[in-house]
């Protein structure tokens, strides 16, 4: 596997389990990409403090959320998607950026009141009782069908090679579908390869609270929302046609 930049950047054949939030923007403003596929549904949510009076995203106007990854990045944008979806302008909460290793000294001391975090990240901490999660979507009903990663091929690549992608796009889902019903294999698999870390049961309860078996129903759906959503943002020009942009970014090739 390639990676990012290596696929997209340079021509080469594929990239895959890439969050959508990260992909879309650059896509959709011309990156020589093509999304073909969804990956799996998850994997991060909304935590605070477990001792918070934070019960809801409504409690969050005037707060800040911490994110690890910075102003304007993925997990901003899933931040913006939670607001929206409860009806709350992005302008009545704050973010700041917070290192990783920082980020939950960040929430007990203050600084800030929640964080967006990867729920493989914060589940260790979500066990000992120091956070809990307001909004997820791993979790909640309104996000646990919608897929968290994509697979995409180099728009070039699939141009010359129609062939050749679609059967990449197929090993890449039947593997999904392998994992979905094989997921303690598939944990050992990726701990004796060193492609994931940690104690086996915590990786295992990660990987099943995801479903690697997502449509490409789900995946379309998905893609619609968030382009909506982040033209409402500001983050992709309100003027972008949602539709013709996704006759240009989306081939679920094995619908044909």
């Amino acid at each position: 596997m390639t990676s990012q930049d290596d696929a997209i950047g340079t021509g080469q054949v594929d990239v895959s389990g890439d969050h959508i939030a990260s992909l879309l923007v650059p896509t959709v403003k011309g990156i020589n990409a093509t999304f073909t596929t969804g990956c799996h549904t998850g994997c991060k949510s909304l935590y605070v403090p477990d001792g918070s009076d934070i019960k809801t995203t409504e409690d969050l106007k005037g707060k800040t959320i911490g994110l690890t990854d910075g102003i304007g990045k993925s997990d901003h944008n899933i931040a913006l998607r939670f607001l929206n979806k409860d009806n709350i302008e992005p302008e009545e909460v704050n973010f700041k950026a917070v290192s990783g290793d920082a980020i939950i000294l960040s929430m007990q001391n203050g600084e800030i009141q929640a964080a967006i975090l990867s729920d493989q990240f914060a589940k260790r901490f979500l066990d000992d009782g120091s956070i809990r999660i307001i909004r997820s979507l791993t979790f909640d009903e309104d996000f646990e069908h919608e897929p968290c990663c994509i697979h995409v091929i180099n728009s070039d690549f699939l141009e010359k090679n129609p062939i050749t992608a679609k059967k990449l796009t197929r090993a890449h889902q039947n593997a999904s579908d392998w994992i979905e019903e094989n997921k303690e294999e598939f944990v050992d698999i990726m701990l004796e390869n060193n492609w994931s870390s940690g104690d086996r049961e915590l990786v295992l309860e990660i990987a099943k609270s995801l479903n690697f078996k997502i449509s490409d129903a789900d995946t379309e759906t998905t893609l619609v929302n968030i382009i909506n959503d982040y033209k409402k943002f500001g983050i992709l020009d309100e003027s972008i046609d949602t539709e013709a942009t996704m006759k240009r970014v989306w081939k679920p090739l094995l619908q044909n």
